[in-house]
């Protein structure tokens, strides 16, 4: 604290009227402030802060680290998957091998490959088509904001399989963006007659009230 005793003692002689100082993590400056200015307050407030800060930051670069870890596992065993999906394709007398074509595609998908996604949903609705497919195929359609190609695959989905009310609830969504009241109410009710007791239904009466109140 002395170096620290003499500087102050030069700062005051030359005028300095010290009332606030922020404790540096060396013991030393606190040490000569009280000799030089005992009356002055000394606050540690900064030094916590930015202790605090460290730490939290710390938490947070462990915890994106930890979230790039798994997607990095992911995505190495989404590609796992698609390697085994290929091979099983490849050997004669593959058993529905649609279903298989749309697994791939869902690899691709969740990997961010939209275009390769696409492709083998097309595959296996040349060899069958199927209302589950053509809905996936929907749902990548609306996230791609194609929603011209998003409806008619709903509504070629609801063709095969009428009853399929995440069908009705994603077409409904797409009329009511058309601002097509009566086709989105349509389709919400049809929700909640195929699955009255469901998440959906729930949904669909929320829009329902919204869309009209009355």
């Amino acid at each position: 604290g002395s170096d620290w005793e003499k500087t102050l003692k030069q700062g005051n002689n030359q005028g300095l009227a010290l009332e606030i100082v922020v404790k540096d993590a060396a013991r030393g400056i606190a040490d000569g402030v009280n000799r030089v200015f005992p009356d002055a307050e000394q606050r540690d407030d900064c030094f916590h802060a930015h202790y605090a800060m460290s730490k939290h930051r710390l938490i947070l670069e462990r915890r994106a680290y930890g979230a790039i870890s798994r997607e990095l596992e992911l995505q190495n065993k989404l590609e796992k998957a698609i390697r085994y999906f290929r091979e099983n394709l490849a050997r004669p007398g593959t058993v529905e091998p649609q279903r298989i074509y749309n697994f791939i595609a869902l690899c691709f998908y969740t990997l961010g490959k939209k275009n390769e996604a696409e492709i083998e949903w097309k595959k296996a609705l040349e060899i069958k088509d199927n209302a589950g497919v053509r809905l996936n195929l929907a749902l990548a359609y609306i996230n791609q904001e194609r929603f011209g190609q998003a409806m008619k695959s709903l509504q070629k989905a609801l063709s095969l399989r009428p009853r399929f009310s995440q069908a009705h609830f994603e077409l409904a969504q797409l009329y009511l963006r058309e601002e097509k009241k009566e086709q989105a109410l349509e389709h919400f009710q049809k929700v909640m007659l195929y699955s009255p007791r469901g998440e959906l239904a729930k949904k669909s009466k929320e829009y329902m009230r919204l869309v009209s109140p009355n």
